[in-house]
């Protein structure tokens, strides 16, 4: 057992991240859950957008990654019309680095 103040010393270490200081290369996976209509799927589109092109998300730096976005939801209709509404504010990233 450790108090909290030893148990944070004795665990930093230099994490390199892919978003500063929200998800580093070895935290694994995530989720993002809420209600119906509260923005998930753009929240998570301009994640990706930002993440293929290394532009700073919500104010926060990330470092260029390879993306693959999964969508098990909605219509492809729908998602279509999403990723236009985002593509056209946002740089296209280049070659394959955003796959849906």
């Amino acid at each position: 057992m450790q108090n909290i103040v030893e148990f944070i010393v004795s665990s930093s270490q230099q994490r390199e991240y892919v978003i500063d200081q929200l998800i580093s290369k070895d935290s694994g996976y995530g989720i993002i859950a809420a209600r119906t209509g509260l923005g998930k799927t753009n929240l998570t589109l301009n994640l990706a957008l930002c993440l293929a092109n290394g532009m700073d998300f919500l104010g926060l730096t990330t470092k260029r990654s390879k993306v693959a976005y999964f969508a098990f939801e909605g219509g492809e209709d729908n998602l279509k019309d999403r990723c236009l509404k985002i593509i056209t504010r946002t740089p296209t990233p280049q070659d394959d680095w955003l796959q849906i």
